[in-house]
């Protein structure tokens, strides 16, 4: 059976219920960021990629992110989040498109 990102990471946060906490999965975050940046500076640098790479550091980012989101409401749905992914993806072509058209 096929499995969303989503629909995966959020059947681990939900199983993996110990001490973290919002604040810890946030701080967690920011590592998986700065893991991230060390990365692309790689690539910028036309140096080679570690092990995870840009690749697998931006999935660390999500899924950290995901935790996030479930931490802060742990019976969120993934229509919910969808819904509020799709109004992000929205604002991002109307921002971020040449005069927000495609």
């Amino acid at each position: 059976m096929q499995h969303t990102f989503l629909d995966k990471t959020l059947q681990v946060c939900h199983r993996i219920q110990h001490s973290r906490t919002l604040d810890t999965v946030f701080a967690h975050a920011q590592t998986e960021m700065v893991e991230l940046q060390e990365e692309i500076n790689k690539v910028l640098n036309g140096e080679p990629e570690g092990p995870d790479g840009v690749l697998g550091e931006s999935i660390d980012v999500m899924m950290c992110c995901v935790d996030i989101i479930y931490k802060h409401n742990p019976t969120i749905t993934k229509e919910e989040i969808y819904a509020k992914l799709n109004e992000k993806l929205e604002k991002w072509v109307a921002v971020y498109s040449e005069q927000g058209k495609e």
